[in-house]
């Protein structure tokens, strides 16, 4: 968040380090201060957000596609660039800012990360409003805003400071859920537990290569670490909805627009079945881990789906 990352200054590694490099990982887990598990993560988050595997660098003229949530656009623009461009570097220590960062830091990054660290107006939380709620119609939108700018403000004044931000925080009754929000490391919890299971490790793929057997499909399904037929179907069912961009969310799993297509003639354009057939080729092929595919709703600002992960 802003204040977290206030503190990470624009750094890079010496022009010979490369992600061609044999140590291009280890020496990132040293500079950044973490595992190299972490740091492998974080490389292939990186590169899914659209980094050259030739720089090792992200364009910020990248993240202002339309494949972004305003989110995530608005995370990548909080970390320091060097000529408009955001080293693999400082992608880490941002993350790890991230995630060490206390609740309190956290929320007041928070406000910090949106209007530059100005007041709140309410154009500025109508744009919130809207990243939450991209579905929603114009009425509902502005009923939204004006309830939450009223709970902020008390109605004593038409704009959010963060003094406003950091007390409805406090006050709110479900602490456990701001917590849960909050939450955020490189590594999930669920991965962290299964990779310490021998058993269970062994079958987690390191590269992604080609099919997996039926058994270690099983294994790993049970385990969590890729999604079940009940998740898939649950996806499908949901991304079904009208006005869901069931399109976009396998275009970031990777399928062609040509490759859709043909799915669509195959089933008749029966739109869930197209997402079922679609869903169970990558997870079988690539393999198609859980997290991935919760990422990718994630972007494709299908949050609620994501939750139900």
């Amino acid at each position: 968040m802003g204040l977290a990352y206030s503190s990470v200054p624009v750094q890079d590694l010496s022009p010979g380090i490369t992600p061609s490099s044999s140590n291009w990982i280890t020496t990132h887990s040293r500079k950044a201060g973490l595992t190299i598990v972490e740091v492998q993560r974080l490389w292939d988050q990186f590169r899914q957000l659209g980094a050259s595997s030739v720089t090792g660098r992200l364009n910020s003229s990248v993240t202002s596609g339309s494949r972004y949530s305003y989110n995530t656009f608005t995370f990548l623009l909080s970390i320091p660039q060097t000529q408009g461009n955001i080293s693999f570097l400082n992608y880490c220590k941002a993350c790890k800012n991230l995630q060490e960062s206390s609740e309190e830091e956290k929320l007041r990054g928070i406000f910090r990360l949106y209007n530059d660290g100005k007041d709140w107006d309410y154009s500025t939380l109508r744009k919130l409003v809207l990243s939450v709620y991209p579905r929603e119609n114009d009425d509902v939108i502005k009923s939204t805003t004006d309830t939450l700018m009223s709970q902020f403000t008390f109605g004593s004044h038409d704009y959010v400071t963060e003094q406003d931000f950091m007390r409805f925080m406090r006050n709110m009754d479900n602490s456990d859920l701001v917590e849960s929000c909050l939450s955020y490391k490189i590594i999930p919890p669920y991965l962290s537990e299964k990779n310490q299971d021998d058993s269970l490790s062994d079958y987690i793929p390191s590269e992604r290569s080609g099919p997996i057997g039926r058994n270690d499909r099983e294994r790993l399904e049970e385990g969590g670490y890729l999604p079940s037929n009940q998740q898939l179907q649950m996806v499908a069912t949901m991304m079904s909805e009208p006005k869901r961009d069931w399109r976009r969310l396998l275009n970031t799993l990777g399928f062609t627009e040509s490759e859709i297509s043909t799915a669509e003639e195959s089933n008749q354009n029966d739109r869930e079945q197209v997402l079922i057939d679609l869903l169970t080729e990558w997870r079988d092929n690539e393999p198609g881990v859980t997290e991935d595919l919760r990422q990718a709703l994630m972007s494709t600002n299908n949050l609620d789906i994501a939750n139900r992960l």
